[in-house]
């Protein structure tokens, strides 16, 4: 059995035995196998979505390793999703992680080695996209608690 079928058979497990809880109004078969499979957590950055019910139920997407508009025949194939939360799928958008060297070749089903090593792209890309970005951000956030905290200083003095 491979791996997609367990984490298949086991969400299908779940829908049975458990139909109050799991059910087509909140998961399919296929999206719950892939939460299974992905640990409940964002394959890119690691955030557990399923620490909170927010997060599993509004910050949660599934992700497409390949796009589905250069990869139609892997749009519904389970090895293609991934578990990603909304601010790593966002700017992934249609950012194609299948450069030379290609991974993969064919429109099949991928193995797990090609996941992992799509996935692992994706982390690099956004390693390097984010470097600037953090960085824009914390003086972002430095110059915005500085003022935050001299409204409070000039609140408190007139006060007094």
């Amino acid at each position: 059995m491979s791996e997609s079928s367990r984490w298949l058979s086991l969400a299908d497990e779940l829908f049975k035995t458990n139909p109050d809880i799991f059910n087509e109004d909140n998961y399919s078969v296929q999206s719950l196998s892939i939460y299974l499979r992905d640990l409940g957590r964002c394959v890119y950055c690691g955030l557990d979505l399923l620490q909170q019910r927010q997060h599993a139920y509004h910050f949660v997407s599934f992700d497409h390793l390949l796009p589905k508009d250069k990869y139609p025949a892997l749009a519904k194939e389970t090895t293609n999703l991934v578990l990603s939360c909304r601010a790593c799928n966002g700017p992934k958008r249609q950012w194609n992680p299948n450069y030379d060297p290609k991974i993969v070749v064919g429109d099949g089903p991928l193995t797990d080695e090609q996941r992992e090593q799509l996935i692992q792209r994706v982390r690099d890309y956004f390693r390097e996209v984010n470097a600037s970005r953090n960085a824009k951000f914390d003086r972002e956030r430095e110059l915005i608690l500085t003022a935050m905290k001299k409204n409070a200083t000039m609140a408190a003095t007139a006060g007094a």
